[in-house]
């Protein structure tokens, strides 16, 4: 499993879904992606509210939205008031107990 306060290893999305063990991040990410023709960018962040490595997704040069990943959940801050990918969050994926 990975380290997400592992600086050295840069992971996946692919892994950090593993980490996650939750299939709304997944259909989440696509929909974002599909939604906002948006391109996640890994980044490892040092900040004291959620230090170790996050996704940010993309479009423009402009943070659309950043994952912060934990073990089975994942928190969804919106960056961008243009882009409402907050009804992502919405039926079908509404929270799901794990």
């Amino acid at each position: 499993m990975i380290d997400l306060q592992d600086k050295e290893y840069c992971p996946t999305l692919e892994e950090v879904g593993e980490y996650v063990r939750n299939g709304v991040f997944g259909k989440f990410c696509c929909a974002v992606k599909e939604t906002y023709k948006a391109k996640e960018n890994i980044e490892f962040s040092s900040c004291s509210w959620e230090r170790g490595w996050n996704i940010k997704f993309k479009k423009s040069g402009k943070t659309l939205c950043t994952i912060y990943p934990k073990e089975a959940c994942f928190t969804v801050k919106v960056s961008n008031p243009r882009c409402r990918t907050a009804h992502l969050l919405r039926c079908p994926y509404q929270r799901q107990n794990v």
